[in-house]
């Protein structure tokens, strides 16, 4: 914990270098007072403060400088301690697929620290969505692009693209189509070997018939 708070100590003296008095002075003019606002709702009135924020955040620190009682200067400068502290961001998910299938992306985020960050997915289609997850199902072949954009409360910090190609999707199945006549090949056959039986049988009966009747 401790070794994380040091690394956002912000020494504002370097940061914000326009500190300087007019006269060029860098510890300030006598005269001068200072009114230092950081933005996490902590303030100071040295000339070159060093300020430790307990969470990494995008901060907007105000600087107002006052000579005999009348404000002369306003600076303001914006502190990002998010992006310093993430290391890599990656989208994990396939670079291949087929149409109307459902494509699954993931966001892989190392960072130092534990960040609170929003993520927003779009694609080169026109879809959008928000969250650690995004489900693509294309509806034609083609190449696409999938955008992972990170922000800290509307600021971007970072963001990843990769290609996704689409090919049309494999319907050779084995799967009856309804409209289609049923093969009666077996069935017809059946019926010939049926009537051939009937034809013996009664070749059979006319014979002994005969035979009865002559004797």
């Amino acid at each position: 914990m401790l070794k994380q708070l040091r690394m956002i100590v912000v020494p504002l003296f370097m940061l914000l270098s326009w500190h300087v008095s007019a006269e060029g002075n860098p510890q300030g003019n006598s005269s001068e007072q200072y009114f230092w606002d950081f933005g996490d709702g902590s303030y100071s009135h040295e000339a070159q403060p060093l300020h430790q924020y307990q969470k990494p955040g995008i901060y907007q620190v105000r600087k107002l400088t006052y000579k005999n009682g009348k404000q002369v200067a306003e600076q303001n400068k914006l502190v990002d301690l998010i992006s310093p502290n993430v290391t890599s961001l990656n989208i994990l998910g396939p670079n291949t697929g087929e149409t109307q299938q459902d494509l699954t992306y993931l966001v892989d985020l190392k960072a130092k620290t534990e960040l609170d960050l929003q993520y927003f997915w779009l694609s080169s289609n026109g879809e959008s969505h928000q969250g650690s997850q995004f489900v693509f199902t294309p509806e034609q072949t083609g190449s696409y692009q999938i955008t992972l954009q990170a922000k800290f409360e509307q600021t971007l910090i970072s963001e990843q693209s990769m290609q996704v190609t689409v090919t049309a999707q494999d319907d050779s199945d084995n799967t009856p189509d309804p409209d289609k006549p049923a093969d009666d090949t077996g069935s017809s056959g059946g019926s010939l070997s049926f009537i051939l039986l009937l034809w013996l049988f009664s070749g059979i009966l006319r014979k002994t018939s005969f035979n009865k009747f002559t004797q």
